[in-house]
């Protein structure tokens, strides 16, 4: 679960999102690397987990939740 700051609203997440949002905490992976590290862990194809991992980053940047940085 994660906390919305501007809501106080709690999100659940499924195991994609929650295996996504771990990763995303420790501020030095790839978008690549989340997808990879969801083929691995979930045993998907990669277009499943690309469509599921960028679906989840889209939804957090929306909600104000995530900002991209960029590679550097």
């Amino acid at each position: 679960m994660i906390l919305d700051p501007r809501t106080e609203e709690l999100q659940r997440l499924n195991d994609v999102a929650s295996l996504v949002w771990q990763r995303i905490t420790e501020r030095k992976h790839t978008v690549e690397a989340l997808i990879t590290a969801t083929v691995n862990t979930f045993e998907v194809d990669q277009g499943t987990a690309k469509q599921d991992v960028l679906a989840f980053l889209v939804q957090l940047e929306e909600k104000g939740l995530l900002r991209y940085a960029e590679k550097g």
